[in-house]
């Protein structure tokens, strides 16, 4: 995070070594006149999306010192390999081909709205009762973990939604999905999205904060208004009952995921600010 860099920029003050930020999350307070005043005094900081640079500018963050790089996608040869162990997580996960797979790659973090793709699981099942939802990621927060389970069993989805937990084979739990959702709220830029459109995966995600920026309505995915279960379940829906659709979306997210969120490309553009930093140094 930002603000645990402070450290790191006294050092460099100290050193006399320029120093360069980067900055995955989303400030959501303003900072105090000294982390203000230390955080501006890097050469640069590097943002995410377009989105995360204007939360660092509320946050008192000058913008010029500000520079966005998109985060990149995984690797052609990381997609194959995911690809490959995908059939034995699937039958793990399902039990077979026959039940469609929806899964929420998330950390248990309340603007990530878990509660969201649980009460569209509720509406996605009255409609089709053989779907199964899967949630994945560490619990971060164990109150809300909670709230949730009891949300879970409050709609009677014991059985259809499982929380799954931290997986360090998140690239073959990706490749074993039909669907890949992610329903946050001011999400910094969603990087399980690329992963997810890197392994062909169609999406179904929130018009919010930076995911606009990754994905492209009825192109890589569909887009819905956040904190809205049941356009979220039209949108599952949709996928899951056209295959066609779905196909399309998927070949259409990895291709972009490699043209445009390239590691190659992402190492040239980084690179190049270290070099020009050096440069004026």
């Amino acid at each position: 995070s930002l603000t645990g860099s402070q450290y790191g920029i006294l050092a460099s003050k100290l050193s006399g070594v320029p120093c360069v930020l980067h900055s995955r999350d989303i400030l959501r307070f303003k900072l105090d006149r000294f982390s203000s005043l230390l955080l501006n005094s890097a050469e640069a900081v590097v943002a995410c999306s377009s989105f995360t640079r204007q939360t660092l500018i509320d946050a008192g963050i000058h913008q010029d010192r500000i520079r966005v790089i998109l985060n990149p996608a995984i690797d052609p040869e990381e997609a194959r390999d995911g690809a490959k162990a995908s059939g034995r997580v699937r039958k793990e996960l399902a039990g077979g081909k026959e039940t469609p797979l929806v899964g929420l790659i998330a950390r248990i973090v309340r603007y990530k709205r878990h509660e969201d793709f649980i009460r569209a699981a509720s509406e996605v099942i009255k409609k089709m009762p053989n779907v199964k939802f899967l949630i994945i990621g560490d619990i971060v927060d164990e109150e809300y973990f909670r709230y949730l389970n009891n949300l879970v069993k409050e709609l009677k989805l014991n059985n259809r939604v499982i929380f799954v937990g931290f997986r360090h084979d998140i690239l073959s739990v990706i490749g074993a999905l039909d669907v890949v959702v992610l329903c946050s709220v001011k999400e910094a830029f969603g990087r399980v999205l690329i992963e997810a459109m890197a392994m062909g995966k169609p999406i179904v995600a929130t018009d919010s904060g930076g995911i606009r920026e990754t994905v492209v309505h009825g192109e890589t995915g569909i887009l819905v208004p956040d904190k809205d279960p049941y356009a979220l379940s039209r949108g599952i829906l949709d996928i899951i009952l056209d295959k066609d659709m779905a196909e399309t979306l998927g070949k259409n997210g990895q291709r972009k995921a490699f043209e445009h969120f390239s590691i190659e490309a992402h190492v040239r553009t980084v690179e190049s600010l270290y070099e020009n930093i050096l440069s004026e140094a």
